[in-house]
């Protein structure tokens, strides 16, 4: 797990920290107690369609999260603006990233070929135009290789540029961390149905035959639904895993209004209600690695990035939200 803990590590590196070259790990050879498994540990899929604008930040705040064992598989759903290049120059950057051009059309089947083109053991989603924050994912393995659950699902907010808020203020199943759960035990997480906050075990959703189907703009209801009806066992985190970015007037699939006031909470939480947003998660300069980040403005933080994904003890992510000046 050395490729892990050295990008967790990283990514917290302090402001002005000189940036460091990504690595080819040289794998120790092979023995019959230890032989080399290739396979990565978490595989995202990416859906991407004139998301030029956006996709260099959501790559540089994937990439942040781990090291060999990621793989970021992005699936260019016949983009008309310059996403298709962009995603050719980060895929020669990082060998991690997998660059497929979609034969179908659709978000939908774009997520299904990602998933069959995905080898990692756990299996998240992440939308073209969004950010991951810091840990996330590390935070979300921790939790389903300590439990042996069929996935985990964690908290998010929502940002637009002007504002950031907490569409969970007030739905206390993301209060505390929650292992192993039934469904019947969280009934209200069944209307949870997006597709980007959550991590499944890979052979969890082969058995259950999930899929997304071609239904525009509701795609994830239906599997999200089906996943939790048959899961076993469920994990919950309390963390920030996922910052949606919202789009007023766009034509993303999932683009919304922010709501005119804030509900205050009600829970043990508590969420920035407004703040700037600037562009905090771009990296550092044209010629930085794509997991070197420039000082966030916003986001999460986690307080035990330098640890490795498989160990049991599940980090513990603070978000917060800061203003720049700059």
């Amino acid at each position: 797990m050395t490729g892990v803990r050295q990008n967790l590590e990283r990514g917290t590196a302090p402001p002005g920290a000189p940036m460091r070259q990504n690595r080819t790990r040289t794998p120790a050879p092979p023995t019959e107690e230890n032989p080399i498994d290739t396979a990565p540990l978490v595989s995202v899929v990416i859906p991407a369609r004139d998301v030029e604008p956006w996709i260099d930040e959501l790559l540089a705040s994937v990439l942040a999260q781990g090291g060999d064992e990621l793989q970021v598989v992005v699936v260019d759903d016949h983009s008309t603006d310059g996403t298709g290049e962009r995603l050719a120059e980060h895929a020669r950057r990082d060998g991690r990233i997998l660059h497929h051009v979609a034969d179908t059309t659709g978000a939908a089947a774009a997520r299904n070929t990602g998933v069959g083109l995905a080898t990692g053991r756990y299996l998240v989603f992440a939308d073209a135009d969004d950010l991951v924050p810091r840990g996330a994912y590390a935070a979300l393995v921790a939790t389903l290789e300590s439990s042996g659950s069929d996935f985990a699902i964690g908290d998010h907010l929502k940002f637009s540029p002007t504002s950031t808020w907490s569409p969970t203020a007030r739905w206390y199943p993301f209060d505390t961390h929650v292992v192993g759960a039934k469904p019947v035990d969280l009934p209200s997480l069944v209307s949870g149905r997006a597709a980007w906050n959550r991590m499944f075990r890979r052979s969890f959703w082969d058995d259950h035959s999930l899929a997304f189907p071609e239904i525009a703009r509701t795609d994830d209801i239906l599997p999200m639904t089906r996943a939790f009806t048959l899961a076993t066992a469920i994990d919950v985190v309390p963390d920030c895993v996922y910052l949606y970015r919202d789009r007023p007037g766009s034509t993303s699939m999932t683009a919304g209004t922010p709501p005119r006031s804030r509900p205050a909470s009600t829970s043990s939480r508590s969420w920035p209600a407004r703040a700037a947003w600037p562009r905090w998660a771009t990296p550092a300069s044209p010629s930085s690695t794509p997991d070197s980040f420039s000082t966030p403005t916003a986001g999460c933080t986690s307080a035990a990035t330098s640890r490795s994904w498989r160990r049991v003890r599940r980090p513990t992510l603070r978000c917060s939200v800061r203003s720049r000046s700059s």
